[in-house]
């Protein structure tokens, strides 16, 4: 799982999201007015919620929860979830 190309370039790509949708979370907070943004600070805090997601999904691939894509929780198989309702 943690070799496959496939495993890091969705890590990647979840990571990045997670960043860029920080960024864009920030820049609205502190409203239209852009020029005095610090735009430091909103990246640092997207990088940070980058890594933070890219942890989280090592960490469900390798922990005791989780599955191969990095998902945290289990999606239980299609016809399986009579097994729930009892």
């Amino acid at each position: 799982m943690l070799r496959s190309s496939t495993f890091w370039i969705d890590a990647l790509e979840r990571s990045l999201s997670t960043g860029a949708a920080t960024i864009v979370a920030l820049v609205s907070a502190n409203g239209v007015d852009v020029m005095d943004a610090n735009f430091v600070e909103m990246l640092a805090a997207g990088g940070m919620a980058a890594v933070v997601s890219f942890l989280k999904v090592v960490a469900a691939t390798a922990g005791p929860i989780g599955n191969a894509d990095g998902a945290l929780v289990r999606v239980p198989k299609v016809g399986t979830d009579d097994d729930l309702l009892d």
